[in-house]
C-alpha cells in the first residue's frame, strides 16, 4: 500500500509539473526541475498553493514584461520558479529564494533567470532585458 501511494504521488508530481509549464508557457525546463516544480502542488503558503501562486506569478510578469519591453520568456520563466526553493526548504538548509537558485544553476537554467530567484526577496533591480 505504501509503495503504490507513493508511486502514485510521484505521478501527481511529475503531471503537475508537466502542466504548470504548459500552462505557463514556460518550455524548455529539465525534466528533474519540472518535477521539482511539480512538488509545490503540495506546498501552501499564506494559505495559497505554491504551485498555482507561481502559476499565476509566471502570467503576471509576462504580462509586465510586455508592458515595459522586457524579456518576456525570461520574466515568465523567473516568475514560474521563482518559489522552486520552497519545494526543497525542508530538506537543503537555507531559505527557498537561495535553495531556489542554486537548484536553477544546478540544471543550466538562464543566469538571469537564477539571479531573479535568488534576488525575488531583495530590494536590487534584476536586469531581464
Amino acid at each position: 500500500m505504501v509503495k503504490k501511494a507513493t508511486e502514485e504521488i510521484e505521478e501527481n508530481i511529475r503531471k503537475a509539473g508537466e502542466e504548470a509549464v504548459v500552462e505557463s508557457g514556460v518550455m524548455g525546463l529539465s525534466r528533474e526541475v519540472s518535477e521539482i516544480l511539480g512538488r509545490l502542488k503540495y506546498r501552501y503558503s499564506y494559505g495559497q498553493n505554491v504551485l498555482k501562486h507561481s502559476i499565476e506569478v509566471a502570467h503576471l510578469a509576462g504580462i509586465m514584461a510586455a508592458e515595459s519591453g522586457a524579456n518576456i520568456q525570461v520574466c515568465k520563466a523567473a516568475g514560474l520558479l521563482h518559489d522552486l526553493g520552497k519545494a526543497l526548504s525542508h530538506e537543503v538548509e537555507g531559505g527557498h529564494a537561495e535553495i531556489g537558485g542554486e537548484i536553477a544553476r544546478k540544471y543550466g537554467i538562464n543566469s538571469q533567470i537564477a539571479s531573479a530567484i535568488e534576488d525575488h526577496h531583495q530590494d536590487d533591480r534584476v536586469n531581464v532585458e
